[in-house]
C-alpha cells in the first residue's frame, strides 16, 4: 500500500519540524515547503524551497509533488510570521509590513489550499495553524492577530466548500510553543508571563501541536471539520 502524501509548509524548523517528524513517524510520505532548507541530514521529508506566498511557486511545487510523488492526501498550512515581528502600536505599522504579514500568514494558506484541494481526488485533510490570540486579542501585534483571525474564517469557509469532496478542514490554535525559534527570539520574562495565563503549568511543545495534527489527519477525526482546536494549556479558558 502506498503511503499517504502530506505536505507541510514551513516544515524545516520550529513547530513545522515537529509536525514533519511526527507525520513521517506515523507513516506518511512528507514534503516540506519552506524558504529555508533543513539544517541536518536526518530531516525525514523531501524538502522543496518555496515561497508559499507566491502563486507561481506554490503551483509549481504542487505540480512537482503530483508528478513525482502522487496525489496529495494531507496539507498542513503551518508557515507564518510571529517571532520575528516587532511589537508596536498599530498606528506605527508600515502598510508594507501589514501586507507582508497578510501574504505569509493568510495568502499562503489560500494558495496552498487551492493547489492541494484540486489534487485530492479521494478526499483529504487540511489543517491550518492559527493562534490562541484570536480569543483575547494581542496588543501591539495587530497585523499578526488579524491574520490569525482570518484563518478561522478561511478554515470554516473551506470546510463548507470541500465537505462534499470528503476533505475535512480544521485549525489548531496554539498558545506559545517552546521551540528553538521562540527560545531565541522571545524573552524569558515574556514566556513566563504567557505561561502564567495557562491553567496547566507545563510549557507547550512542538510535539503537542504535532500530535494534534496527526489526530486530525487520522480516521478517528473523519467527522471533525470546520473546528478550531485550542492547544494552549487552558490559556483561552483562563482569559474568558
Amino acid at each position: 500500500m502506498t503511503a499517504e502524501v502530506a505536505v507541510v509548509t514551513g516544515g524545516s524548523r520550529g513547530i513545522g519540524r515537529s509536525i514533519v517528524t511526527r507525520l513521517a513517524a506515523a507513516g506518511f510520505t512528507v514534503v516540506s515547503l519552506d524558504l529555508r532548507a533543513p539544517e541536518d541530514a536526518s530531516f525525514p521529508a523531501r524538502s522543496l524551497l518555496v515561497d508559499v506566498a507566491s502563486a507561481q511557486q506554490v503551483e509549481d511545487a504542487f505540480a512537482v509533488i503530483a508528478k513525482e510523488i502522487g496525489p496529495v492526501d494531507v496539507l498542513i498550512n503551518n508557515a507564518g510570521l510571529f517571532s520575528t515581528l516587532r511589537r508596536r502600536p498599530f498606528w506605527e505599522l508600515d502598510p508594507a509590513e501589514w501586507d507582508h504579514v497578510m501574504a505569509v500568514n493568510v495568502r499562503s494558506m489560500f494558495l496552498c489550499a487551492r493547489a492541494a484541494a484540486v489534487r485530492m481526488p479521494d478526499g483529504g485533510r487540511i489543517v491550518n495553524l492559527g493562534s490562541t490570540s484570536v480569543t483575547f486579542g494581542m496588543a501591539e501585534l495587530l497585523h499578526y492577530v488579524t491574520s490569525k483571525a482570518a484563518i478561522v474564517g478561511m478554515t470554516r469557509g473551506l470546510a463548507r466548500e470541500l465537505g462534499s469532496r470528503r476533505v475535512t478542514v480544521n485549525a489548531i490554535a496554539p498558545g506559545l510553543v517552546t521551540t528553538e525559534v521562540t527560545t531565541g527570539t522571545i524573552s524569558a520574562e515574556h514566556r513566563d508571563r504567557i505561561l502564567q495565563t495557562q491553567v496547566l503549568p507545563e510549557p507547550i511543545t512542538g510535539d503537542d501541536i504535532a500530535n494534534t495534527v496527526v489526530y486530525l489527519c487520522s480516521d478517528a477525526a473523519r467527522h471533525v471539520t470546520g473546528q478550531v482546536v485550542f492547544v494552549n494549556g487552558g490559556a483561552a479558558m483562563s482569559a474568558s
